[in-house]
């Protein structure tokens, strides 16, 4: 919040996004009526943050208007994603993160979190990876949007090593269109069961496991799901 005018050049720079004079990296959580992506920080002093909390700040959300100063502490709000990610860095002491290739376009969230972590916290960006989208149906699981299916969708489809088993699996150069229906899931047990036994899917198989594996017969998946 004390750099907040080194950010809002940040933005400038990086990504071409000129943020106004009154603008604060901080969103508060309303203490009326609770929401979060209505509130507007505009002033910070003496350890206070002074917001409102919009009607038609977002079109997805309607704020109740209340206006007032609060501390940014004790969990009273949280910091934009962009700035949020460096920040992390900083806390964490993280070595390297992955994000997907959404994050990475140019003077998107990564630049620009690699320049807040430099020029504010003072640290080089851990090592970074991109990874291509995990797809359902051909969606995008995005979270930020509400679009698509959850992870908590999909982890009650399948089971966690099934899921761990199709996305270590699966290059990160290449996107993962999952699809429910059909012969997916019976083939992915198959695949999972065969890799049980394969050394050149050895590594593969190690990765996706929670718990010690058992060893036990299996009959193929497919032919169990035909006869029940």
């Amino acid at each position: 919040l004390k750099n907040a005018d080194k950010i809002r050049k940040i933005y400038l720079k990086v990504s071409g996004s000129k943020k106004p004079q009154d603008w604060y990296p901080f969103q508060v959580i309303c203490p009326k009526c609770g929401k979060i992506g209505t509130t507007r920080v505009f002033d910070f002093k003496n350890e206070k943050v002074e917001f409102i909390c919009e009607e038609s700040l977002v079109d997805w959300a309607k704020g109740c208007g209340y206006k007032g100063k609060i501390s940014p502490y004790d969990g009273n709000g949280k910091l934009p994603w962009k700035i949020e990610w460096a920040a992390k860095w900083f806390v964490l002491e993280t070595d390297f993160e992955g994000a997907g290739k959404d994050h990475y376009t140019k003077g998107g969230s990564r630049d620009i979190a690699e320049a807040v972590a430099r020029e504010i916290y003072k640290i080089e960006p851990p090592v970074g990876v991109r990874y291509e989208f995990f797809l359902v149906l051909g969606r995008k699981m995005a979270s930020s949007k509400g679009l698509g299916v959850s992870a908590s969708e999909i982890a009650e489809v399948l089971p966690p090593e099934l899921l761990r088993f199709l996305m270590v699996k699966t290059p990160i150069q290449r996107p993962i269109d999952f699809d429910p229906e059909g012969e997916t899931i019976p083939r992915l047990y198959d695949f999972y069961d065969e890799a049980a036994e394969d050394k050149k899917l050895a590594q593969v198989f190690k990765y996706s496991q929670i718990e010690k594996p058992v060893k036990a017969f299996h009959m193929r998946f497919s032919k169990v799901a035909y006869l029940l």
